[in-house]
C-alpha cells in the first residue's frame, strides 16, 4: 500500500498573524463558525461540487505525483452570507493544510471532490474553466458589438435592402455555439 507524506511548513506562521484584525471580522468568523458547525457537517460526496481552498502536494516523496488536496469545504449558505475577505480568511485560517502566511492566501474555488480509496479528499479545480469561458464570452460579445455597430453602416443596410442579406464578412453573428474552438487542449 503506497504512504501519503508531506512535508508541514509551520515556522512561526501564527507570531506572523497581523494582530490589527477588527473586531468586527472577528465576531463575522465567529458567525461563520457557529453556521458551519450548524450545516457544515454533511458528508462530503465523492464527484460532488463544493467551495473550497486546496493546496498542490506531492504525494509519496520526491518522486511522486502532484495532486490537489481538499484544505476546508464551505457551505453555500455561508459563502452567500458573509463578505468575501472575511470568506477566504476563515477558509485559509481552518484549512487542514499546513498554514499559509497572509500575503500568500489560498484562492477560494469550485472544486470537485475526489475521494481515493485511500480516503485521500484531492479536488479538481473548475474554477479555472470558468474563467477560461467568461474571457472567451467577452470576446465574443466584442465581435458581436462590432458587427452591430458595421450592420448600421449605411453601405450594409442598402446592401440588406437590395438582397436581402448582409454584405460578406457580416452575415455570421457569432455565439455560444463554437465559443471554445480557438482554444489548445
Amino acid at each position: 500500500m503506497e504512504t501519503f507524506e508531506f512535508t508541514f511548513q509551520m515556522s512561526n506562521y501564527y507570531s506572523d498573524i497581523d494582530d490589527s484584525d477588527s473586531d468586527y471580522d472577528t465576531e463575522l468568523e465567529d458567525e461563520i463558525d457557529a453556521d458551519e458547525s450548524l450545516y457544515g457537517d454533511e458528508e462530503r460526496v465523492d464527484g460532488g461540487y463544493y467551495i473550497g481552498v486546496s493546496d498542490l502536494v506531492q504525494e509519496g516523496g520526491a518522486d511522486g505525483d502532484w495532486i490537489y488536496l481538499l484544505g476546508y469545504a464551505l457551505t453555500k449558505n455561508s459563502f452567500f452570507k458573509y463578505p468575501f475577505d472575511v470568506i477566504r480568511r476563515y477558509m485559509n485560517y481552518y484549512s487542514i493544510l499546513y498554514p499559509v502566511p497572509e500575503c500568500t492566501t489560498r484562492n477560494v474555488d469550485i472544486v470537485q471532490l475526489i475521494i481515493r480509496n485511500d480516503n485521500v479528499y484531492s479536488v479538481v479545480i473548475k474554477t479555472f474553466w470558468l474563467k477560461l469561458i467568461q474571457r472567451s464570452w467577452k470576446r465574443v460579445l466584442r465581435e458581436r458589438t462590432e458587427i452591430t455597430r458595421r450592420r448600421m453602416n449605411p453601405a450594409a443596410r442598402h446592401i440588406l435592402e437590395m438582397t436581402g442579406k448582409y454584405p460578406m464578412g457580416l452575415r455570421n453573428f457569432p455565439g455560444l455555439a463554437g465559443m471554445m474552438s480557438h482554444t489548445q487542449t
